[in-house]
């Protein structure tokens, strides 16, 4: 399973359950520029998911939003992609 996490609201809570997760997850938690990523690492380091750290593209307000909602846009295209293959 795939999760998407903003790191900009509330990472903490964003991010329980973290540990829950599998080697067959991943996790991709999106951060703003210049934002440091020493206390969401400190949160992540006891999960067996794969963690992706994706700093936002341009900086302002709702940038990570979008730069999400894209990302999940991709995901779900190529998942949809994906099964119209497979024989």
């Amino acid at each position: 399973m795939i999760f998407l996490v903003d790191g900009d609201n509330n990472i903490g809570t964003g991010l329980q359950g973290i540990d829950l997760l599998t080697a067959e997850d991943t996790v991709l938690v999106f951060f703003g520029k210049g934002q440091t990523l020493a206390n969401v690492k400190k949160l992540c380091a006891g999960t067996k998911a794969q963690v992706q750290y994706l700093e936002s593209v341009k900086g302002g307000k709702n940038s990570l939003d979008f730069q999400i909602i894209t990302e999940l846009g991709k995901a779900r295209f190529h998942r949809q992609t994906s099964k119209e293959v497979a024989p």
